[in-house]
């Protein structure tokens, strides 16, 4: 996903060309779709073409991170520099991620390898977001409204447990119930009844 996000974020502005307005015809003539919007025939040869050909690319491009990033802690485990070529071998153990986003280095070799003037690579791209936006979509509206109800269900049963758990005869729970309770009143009152000095102030200004 971080390689598409990197591709809108290259070209502001994609356009859909079908395969006959591709062959000889201006990107002017080619339909620019709405929010991304394009209808996408999984079965076509030239998307899953450019989909196989962007797998590829970045499963090369992660397996070479991962084979630097080995070398460089083994090496470091030895205390010895890192070899700035490794082998080509398969990396033990996949190098733990936290969370999903790219370092500057990591986009800038990403930008290497996949040339954001690429039209089809940009069309790829452009057809895949759409299919996953579409999925996104269905999977949202797809929940019913039994699934709603029993979700809630749960909510509550967690509440009602939760209220079970707090002990009624403590005195120190009285004595914050009261101050929350006197709080709101006072708030309450302030929001009904405006200061005396802003009802005297208004009075000024009337005459």
């Amino acid at each position: 996903m971080a390689l598409l996000a990197m591709q809108t974020r290259k070209s502001t502005t994609v356009y859909a060309c079908s395969p006959e307005q591709k062959a000889g015809v201006e990107k002017s003539h080619c339909t620019n779709q709405p929010n991304g919007a394009v209808d996408i025939d999984l079965d076509d040869p030239e998307v899953q073409g450019a989909a196989t050909k962007i797998q590829a690319a970045f499963r090369g491009h992660k397996t070479r991170k991962e084979t630097k990033q080995t070398a460089e802690s083994s090496a470091r485990d030895a205390g010895k520099p890192a070899d700035p070529h490794p082998p080509h071998s398969q990396p033990s153990a996949p190098p733990s991620r936290t969370h999903n986003t790219l370092t500057d280095q990591e986009l800038a070799e990403l930008e290497q390898e996949f040339s954001p003037d690429d039209p089809d690579l940009n069309l790829a791209a452009t057809r895949i977001q759409a299919n996953f936006r579409g999925h996104m979509a269905r999977k949202q509206q797809g929940k019913s409204d039994d699934e709603l109800s029993k979700e809630l269900e749960k909510l509550d049963a967690k509440d009602a447990e939760e209220e079970l758990d707090i002990d009624l005869t403590d005195p120190d729970l009285h004595k914050a119930a009261t101050k929350i309770q006197a709080s709101f009143r006072g708030h309450k009152v302030r929001k009904e009844d405006p200061k005396p000095q802003e009802k005297e102030g208004e009075g000024e200004d009337g005459q």
